[in-house]
């Protein structure tokens, strides 16, 4: 975990002990909203799903936050609603949400996620960069899921597996090991196949072919 995320982590769990849920809610989202938001623009058809389950994420994390027990981080906990949510959406996208928040929940919810969504992002590719998203895209997207989390925000094992079992910090210890063995066996193979396909589109060096 990076000094970043230690302080973020640390300063949402005193306000938690405190018992001010809405400001722990309210500092994890408006330092990690930007990062959830672009990991649900990946996952999702368009910027207008990924906004709605922004949106859904953002309620499930800010109800869901008094019952956290802290055996995971809570950015990898964070993840984890996030992936859930968007294979909800993408299962039922016209299923309509509830927003059970009080008034003053409600006022902090849309302040929060409306910042979230007004940062401008200026993504600037290469050629290469381009062929390498391209060539990302032909991953399925559990396989571009765990390939963006891996690399991307280097979330360890542990973290993945919580995250990608869909079961967040319930799970028990032998279903963590069993889940980080899988996906560590998994990774490999989506590197391999990575590899190859940058051959085939010449973005490696053809003296380095086996």
């Amino acid at each position: 975990m990076s000094d970043k995320h230690q302080i973020v982590e640390e300063k949402a769990k005193k306000a938690f002990e405190q018992g001010d849920f809405d400001q722990a809610a309210t500092l994890f989202i408006q330092n990690y909203g930007n990062e959830i938001y672009a990991f649900l623009l990946g996952r999702l058809p368009s910027e207008s799903d990924a906004s709605e389950v922004l949106s859904e994420f953002a309620e499930n994390f800010w109800q869901g936050l008094p019952d956290f027990k802290w055996r995971s981080s809570l950015r990898s906990w964070a993840y984890t609603i996030a992936r859930n949510a968007a294979i909800r959406y993408l299962k039922e996208p016209h299923r309509r949400r509830e927003r059970p928040l009080s008034l003053f929940k409600q006022s902090l919810f849309i302040q929060t996620i409306a910042e979230v969504r007004s940062v401008t992002k200026k993504y600037r590719r290469t050629e290469a960069k381009n062929k390498i998203r391209q060539i990302r895209e032909k991953l399925s997207d559990e396989d571009q899921t765990l390939l963006v989390l891996r690399v991307d925000r280097q979330l360890a094992w542990r973290e993945l597996a919580m995250i990608m079992s869909g079961q967040g910090e319930n799970m028990g210890e032998t279903e963590i090991n069993r889940w980080s063995a899988l996906l560590r066996q998994r990774f490999k193979k989506i590197k391999e196949r990575l590899k190859k396909l940058a051959r085939d589109e010449g973005l490696l060096d053809q003296q380095k072919k086996d």
